[in-house]
């Protein structure tokens, strides 16, 4: 019993030492809480290398990846000075529950730099493009003041005041119409819509002017439109 109340003691005085006062019962057990956490982190420590599976899109995308992994891989390193200072600042502002809210900066941290991969800002860009006019009308298509690119790369001919996504694959200004890069010869490009069709179990993307079909951007040479339909 006395070895008990000894080794209590100690971890009493254990806890005080780190917080650097002494904690209420809620506090001690918030601390320990904590402490348990460590548990689960060669779990998260795992999972976050497949971070880098993808090939890095662009500077700030591999500069939100690390964040992200150093925020986890780091965490048995800053937990203990973290519930220290939160602590400390508690006792200093009077404001038990700030204490409370440790666990929320790592979390803080690491989201924010979540956020920042998920963002526009992450993605690749095109060489030489305006970035104060540059934005992404698609997964495939975006533009500037100068230019309109498909996959970072210029789409030749294309006039970035008139052009618009007609579909993941097909687009438009008002002179051409495009299949992905290539230019669709003789499509007309002020009627040019795309259609859905039902190719036994699944949807396919048929494109038309008024005039003919399309499939992958090829002419199909229909004669009679009215059947097509």
């Amino acid at each position: 019993m006395v070895q008990k109340t000894t080794e209590s003691s100690n971890l009493k005085r254990l806890v005080t030492r780190i917080l650097g006062g002494q904690p209420t019962k809620c506090q001690n057990v918030f601390f320990w809480l904590m402490i348990l956490s460590l548990a689960s982190w060669p779990i998260f420590f795992f999972g976050s290398i497949f971070i880098f599976d993808a090939s890095y899109r662009s500077t700030i995308d591999a500069i939100s990846r690390w964040g992200m992994v150093l925020t986890i891989w780091f965490y048995p390193l800053y937990l203990l000075p973290l519930i220290s200072l939160s602590f400390r600042l508690s006792k200093r502002l009077r404001a038990k529950l700030f204490f409370y809210l440790c666990p929320l900066i790592p979390l803080f941290i690491f989201f924010s730099f979540y956020s920042l991969f998920s963002s526009e800002y992450a993605d690749s860009k095109p060489e030489g493009y305006d970035p104060s006019t540059f934005i992404c009308l698609d997964e495939g298509f975006a533009k500037d003041v100068n230019n309109v690119y498909y996959c970072n790369e210029i789409l030749k001919e294309a006039d970035p005041k008139s052009f618009r996504v007609i579909s993941e694959e097909y687009s438009a200004d008002s002179r051409h119409v495009w299949y992905r890069e290539h230019i669709i010869e003789g499509a007309n490009a002020a009627s040019f819509a795309v259609l859905k069709k039902k190719m036994k179990d699944y949807f396919v993307e048929m494109g038309y002017d008024g005039h003919d079909c399309y499939f992958h951007g090829d002419p199909l040479h229909v004669a009679d439109m009215n059947s097509s339909n």
